[in-house]
């Protein structure tokens, strides 16, 4: 996990997009993949990958529905749906009797699909969560953090 930060940061200083998951790292410690031996295999794959690369390009770059300026990604589909089924699992963790809870995980459930956007998803829940909270009088259960990246969201989207 510290390797998974440290890349993730460096490659923040280095300007790229992100080139770790930390979620996927921890799944792969907890599935007992502790001594980096998964992550050989996995890179070992990825090159065996690069053979394919052309197949993947000509099924993933994308379709151009006609007369408009959208298109069809139908290599990624197969994944988000499969991602967003083992996803949705967690949500009988919810408080669903708790309009403070419900609210900012149904906003942020609803928000993902609607705006194709998994990170769009996760700012309005950061927003909607320190807000909810504060109007239901209850503002003293959020950790300052969240305030901060509520704060950092709404930043964010009012400059963008």
């Amino acid at each position: 996990l510290f390797a998974d930060a440290a890349g993730a940061t460096a490659g923040a200083v280095c300007g790229t997009s992100p080139v770790t998951c930390y979620i996927e790292s921890a799944a792969g410690v907890a599935a007992g993949g502790r001594t980096g031996l998964a992550n050989v295999v996995t890179g070992l794959l990825f090159l065996a990958a690069l053979l394919f690369s052309p197949l993947v390009r000509m099924l993933g770059e994308g379709w151009q529905i006609p007369g408009t300026n959208d298109y069809l990604y139908p290599v990624t589909a197969p994944a988000l749906i499969v991602v967003g089924s083992l996803m949705v699992k967690n949500i009988i963790e919810i408080d669903w009797g708790d309009p403070s809870e419900a609210l900012p995980a149904f906003l942020t459930i609803i928000v993902m699909p609607l705006t194709f956007s998994i990170a769009d998803g996760l700012a309005i829940g950061f927003i909607a969560y320190p807000l909810v909270k504060l109007l239901a009088g209850r503002g003293q259960e959020v950790h300052g953090l969240v305030y901060l990246l509520a704060l950092l969201f709404i930043l964010r989207y009012a400059f963008l």
